[in-house]
């Protein structure tokens, strides 16, 4: 083919210095040169062809005898363009995402998740490619570097833009959801590039069109909560996109499914950090739901955890909303929760801090002490010495229950002016302390 080539090259360079004759002579070899030279570019062509529909063939057989992926991978990369063996091949890698853990790690240090994006973004009209591609990116994307290089070959954008595509398909909706929750989970960069990519308003929009599917609510409350954590830009966003509402109607529409509640309060609980969010949670009854939750599920850790951190965030600048969480028997349920897990120092922090908010309240003051409040707040203290957050909110609080009269007296029948010396001693820098501390002494002497 290349001597054929440089052949017919030449004669069309001398064919321009001849005249006559021979130019007519030159004329019809070049003619008949570049008839041979179609000839075996189609003969080329055509095995060509012959050779991919057999490796189409292989692929099917390897697909249907479950035998080497490995090879289905290689034919992926070698016909990035031919649509059934990339079918064949997202087919072959969803199996294994669910049966052979050890194998899909040793694939992917083949590059598979180049292979995987590539297929979506040729076939973005085939759902099967996208519904099997999309799992698999699911399951991998637990992994920090996996998430890292899911980013940089654009795969954030390539998800969202199938899960625009095909925005009435549950499955794609329920792992797009998943895999964006993946892909958040402790990776700064990743929420910024879905914020940046309209990924936050899918999510909101999947759990509004699929209110009734359960695992879709799941992985779009768990993706939200982290969207959110530590993202002050991404907080704002899911407000004004109308997002606390379905995460409180999902929490509503299963309240017995422990993960919806964990995922859907922990992102209340981080979504709360501003006072028009505060006011928007208590607005569609969110409070109401939080403490229904902690009741319904008491002996589970984690939604007690995520319950305490939730009534503190929303009871910390907004007056009306302490007042809410006691008439909802939301401190009893706070102090019950601090005495089951009484071990467990983030939910004595997050314990600690709710009542601090909480008591800047009058009657919340005479409430926290009615229930004991005052011995499980100074039990806190005892337990955890060393921890700075409990020492900090529970002297905070305590300088506040020691403004009511009767509190005062528990708080020295306690051995609390004792404890709040100590305190003081043991934490010279924290100004916190030392200044709560000090004029605790002081209101209770």
């Amino acid at each position: 083919m290349k001597q054929i080539e440089k052949k017919i090259n030449h004669l069309q360079k001398e064919i321009k210095k001849l005249k006559g004759k021979e130019i007519e002579e030159i004329r019809n070899e070049l003619n008949k040169l570049k008839e041979i030279y179609y000839e075996k570019a189609k003969e080329k062509l055509k095995n060509k062809q012959k050779k991919e529909k057999e490796d189409e063939n292989v692929s099917n057989l390897l697909l249907k005898e479950d035998k080497d992926i490995k090879k289905i991978i290689n034919l992926m990369k070698k016909y990035p363009k031919n649509e059934k063996i990339q079918e064949n091949g997202c087919f072959g890698l969803f199996q294994i995402s669910k049966t052979n853990e050890k194998l899909l790690n040793e694939v992917l240090k083949d590059g598979i998740i180049e292979v995987i994006i590539n297929s979506m973004n040729n076939f973005p009209n085939n759902p099967k490619i996208e519904e099997k591609s999309i799992s698999i990116l699911t399951k991998i994307s637990k992994d920090l570097k996996n998430q890292n290089k899911i980013r940089k070959l654009n795969g954030i954008e390539t998800i969202i833009n199938i899960m625009n595509k095909f925005w009435d398909n549950e499955e794609i909706q329920e792992k797009g959801c998943w895999t964006l929750w993946n892909i958040v989970t402790s990776n700064f960069e990743n929420k910024v590039k879905i914020r940046e990519l309209n990924g936050i308003e899918l999510i909101i929009k999947a759990m509004n069109k699929f209110p009734d599917n359960e695992k879709i609510q799941h992985g779009a409350c768990g993706a939200l909560r982290h969207i959110v954590f530590f993202n002050k830009e991404n907080k704002i966003i899911v407000a004004e996109l109308k997002g606390i509402e379905p995460i409180i109607k999902a929490m509503n529409k299963f309240p017995d499914n422990s993960a919806i509640q964990h995922y859907g309060i922990g992102a209340l609980a981080n979504i709360a950090n501003n006072e028009k969010n505060q006011i928007e949670i208590a607005n569609l009854k969110g409070i109401e739901i939080i403490i229904n939750s902690m009741n319904r599920f008491s002996e589970n850790e984690d939604i007690q955890y995520v319950s305490c951190g939730a009534l503190m965030n929303i009871a910390s600048s907004n007056k009306e909303n302490r007042v809410k969480i006691r008439e909802l028997n939301g401190i009893e349920s706070i102090i019950k929760t601090m005495n089951k897990f009484s071990e467990n120092p983030e939910i004595q922090n997050r314990g600690n801090g709710a009542l601090r908010y909480l008591s800047f309240n009058n009657e919340n003051k005479v409430e926290i002490g009615k229930l004991n409040g005052i011995e499980t707040i100074i039990n806190s203290m005892k337990n955890f010495p060393k921890k700075q957050n409990i020492q900090e909110n529970g002297i905070g609080v305590l300088k506040n229950l020691s403004l009511d009269e009767e509190n005062k007296i528990k708080i020295k029948e306690l051995n609390g002016i004792e404890l709040i010396q100590e305190t003081i001693n043991n934490w010279k820098k924290n100004k916190e302390i030392q200044n709560w501390g000090l004029k605790a002494l002081q209101i209770i002497n």
